[in-house]
């Protein structure tokens, strides 16, 4: 009798570390589900992030090109402006000239 329950020990002792084999590896595989399910999440965060990324990049570049734009822009401006400034000058000048005739010839006559 102390061979059978020797090896009925035995068995006991295999089923006792089978039963926590089992009950690690669900373990383990609720834990993989676990993880492959945050996996899933951070790869659809990641791939809206990186549509996200893609769309400032096109709007960034849209906005170098409208910067450049208006520095275009600006640079004629400000050339049409001194052209502007030299222009009235010299019409101003021309004026002040007129006047200043205007004025010795009407003190001419009125002497």
């Amino acid at each position: 009798m102390t061979q059978a329950t020797g090896s009925e020990d035995r068995l006991d002792n295999i089923d006792r570390r089978l039963e926590q084999l089992v009950a690690v590896t669900e373990a383990h595989s609720q834990q993989i589900e676990s993880n492959a399910k945050s996996i899933q999440a951070l790869s659809t965060t990641v791939s809206t992030v990186s549509t996200a990324v893609d769309g400032l990049a096109a709007i960034q570049q849209q906005l170098v090109q409208i910067i450049e734009a208006d520095r275009e822009d600006f640079r004629e401006f400000r050339s049409d402006m001194r052209e502007f400034r030299a222009t009235t000058g010299a019409a101003l000048e021309r004026i002040d000239r007129v006047m200043d005739y205007l004025m010795r010839r009407d003190g001419e006559k009125n002497s």
